[in-house]
């Protein structure tokens, strides 16, 4: 832990330390393997917030009996931030103390205070790291929820969009991409939410939307586009 600055014992092996950068100062909570049955350092990251009583719940709840060797969510007690989960990722999915505690890091377990609705829980190392980059802060504790979204769309007026795969994308992407749709009678939108659910809006006529739920094109409702952002957040956020 010298590779760190202003190092605090908190007891039952957890410290605290932080690197101070010219924008944003960065804490880690570290609990040593030795006080944890897998034997994992377990570490929860911040950004330009100390909050020692919530970091040590999360570690108190986290009785991790084995190596994690993927992704897995667990529950956390009720706290202000209102986390229902903390997501725990082996070393290969993130880069904390690589170049400082090389040696060390491989049982470096990040556990991260999150909403059920930002990660599925089953994303490859290159989503999990693009997720975080793109669309959720997950360092600020105090942030609001940022589902997870991923947008498919075609558009021939527009001449715009993603082929037959599927971008990440943030709320207002997706109302953007609907208000182009507007009135174009071959074109789509596709949300799909954090549990793999599809939502499709089509738009063969102006001022009229259609949305579609689980490809039950039978089913389309008419609704109303100002209506529609409320029933797409509804989506994206409920479990």
């Amino acid at each position: 832990m010298s590779n760190f600055s202003e190092i605090v014992e908190l007891g039952d092996g957890v410290f605290r330390c932080k690197d101070v950068l010219p924008k944003t100062t960065f804490f880690y909570y570290v609990k040593i393997g030795s006080h944890v049955p897998s034997g994992d350092d377990l570490l929860i990251v911040s950004e330009n917030r100390i909050d020692d009583e919530f970091a040590d719940s999360i570690f108190l709840s986290l009785r991790l009996e084995y190596e994690v060797s993927g992704l897995e969510l667990r529950p956390i007690p009720a706290n202000r931030y209102k986390f229902p989960l903390v997501i725990v990722a082996p070393a290969n999915y993130h880069t904390y103390f690589k170049g400082r505690l090389d040696e060390k890091r491989g049982r470096l377990t990040l556990c991260m205070p999150i909403y059920r609705c930002e990660f599925s829980g089953t994303e490859s190392v290159d989503v999990f790291f693009s997720l975080r980059r793109e669309i959720v802060p997950t360092l600020d504790w105090a942030r609001d929820i940022h589902p997870k979204i991923e947008l498919r769309f075609d558009n021939s007026k527009t001449r715009s969009g993603t082929g037959n795969g599927y971008v990440f994308a943030k709320l207002a992407t997706v109302m953007r991409e609907i208000d182009n749709l507007n009135g174009v009678s071959n074109g789509f939108v596709e949300v799909k939410n954090y549990a793999g659910q599809v939502v499709e809006i089509l738009s063969p006529e102006k001022g009229k939307y259609y949305l579609i739920r689980d490809r039950k094109d039978e089913d389309r409702e008419l609704v109303d586009r100002s209506a529609l952002q409320g029933m797409i957040w509804t989506f994206l956020t409920t479990e």
